[in-house]
């Protein structure tokens, strides 16, 4: 067999007799179906191939930003429920995938803002009529504040960023308690006082890591 091509196809030819295992490597991972394939056991029996193996589906709601598609591989999700900054920054300790604790998003481009603003725009349920930003008000928390230090916005990951959407005369920190961050609709941020403001929702993400490719078979 041959390690998996750039569009994360694996070709086998000739296999011998054998026990193999076949992982679906983070940045090759683009399978079809939602779920995340365990390891596949191979067994030949002299009369054909088998392939065998253990899939999780992914939660309701959960997506994966592919690698394919421009992304980490990473998983998020928009959890629903009115909250504020301080509490989901506590509730996400406790939204585990795969054994990996979530934490609120960190985006880090424009192509992963545009990802988790998917999540507005996709599910009608949640935004009905997202063309009126009148009838629209769906935010979500991520994870940038500057309660640390004034007008610094880091994210609570400590990852490091040049990147930034705010919306029109954001970040409006004029009030020394506006430290926290949401995310609308439309895909742009605003800052707001986070530690007595409940929002809609928030979004936490996973960091997963996939098996990575073996050198050779």
């Amino acid at each position: 067999p041959e390690l998996t091509d750039e569009n994360g196809i694996a070709t086998f030819a000739a296999v011998p007799f054998g026990n193999y295992t076949v992982h679906l490597p983070k940045r090759d991972f683009d399978v079809e179906f939602a779920s995340i394939t365990e390891p596949v056991d191979f067994q030949a029996d002299g009369q054909g191939t088998v392939f065998s193996g253990q899939t999780q589906p992914l939660p309701n709601g959960v997506e994966v930003w592919r690698v394919k598609d421009g992304g980490l591989g990473n998983a998020y999700q928009y959890m629903v429920g009115g909250r504020s900054w301080n509490s989901a920054q506590n509730q996400v300790q406790g939204d585990v995938l795969l054994g990996v604790q979530g934490h609120l998003a960190d985006i880090l481009s424009q192509g992963e803002n545009d990802f988790v603003q998917s999540f507005f725009l996709n599910d009608p349920n949640l935004c009905p009529n997202v063309s009126n930003p009148k009838q629209c008000k769906l935010q979500g928390w991520i994870g940038l504040t500057d309660s640390e230090t004034e007008g610094t916005f880091v994210w609570t990951t400590s990852e490091a960023t040049s990147f930034f959407n705010w919306g029109n005369n954001e970040p409006n920190d004029s009030k020394s308690n506006f430290d926290h961050v949401e995310i609308g609709a439309d895909g742009t941020w605003g800052v707001v006082n986070g530690a007595s403001s409940n929002n809609e929702g928030y979004f936490v993400e996973w960091d997963v890591t996939w098996p990575i490719t073996p050198p050779s078979f």
